[in-house]
């Protein structure tokens, strides 16, 4: 019997209530297979991938672009989470403008050792 690659749009469910919109494909990376989801740009928010070993998967739901793309609107999912960060990389982002309220100084977000 030959298998046949998952590639299809799809609303994933991940162990710990999360779920994620996109275009859902398998990818092989160190020997090992995951799922990778490619979450699209919706609401002028810039697309991003994942990927997720299968042991998590709760379900996945295959679906059209059009219905991934609204839930992935709904959902708002990041790429990475504030709370996924170093605490002085935290502090230093809450100093940071919010999108499109001016333009970015480097110099306004340095710490005392000129780090950014």
């Amino acid at each position: 019997m030959s298998e046949t690659a998952f590639d299809q749009w799809a609303i994933l469910e991940i162990m710990g209530h999360n779920r994620f919109a996109g275009r859902l494909t398998e990818e092989t990376i160190a020997g090992k297979g995951f799922l990778r989801i490619d979450i699209p740009s919706v609401g002028g928010r810039e697309g991003f991938t994942k990927f997720f070993g299968p042991d998590s998967v709760y379900a996945i739901t295959p679906c059209t672009e059009d219905v991934a793309a609204a839930v992935a609107a709904e959902l708002r999912n990041e790429p990475i989470g504030v709370y996924d960060l170093p605490e002085d990389w935290r502090r230093k982002l809450q100093r940071l403008p919010a999108p499109g309220n001016g333009t970015f100084d480097e110099d306004d977000y340095e710490d005392e050792d000129g780090v950014l």
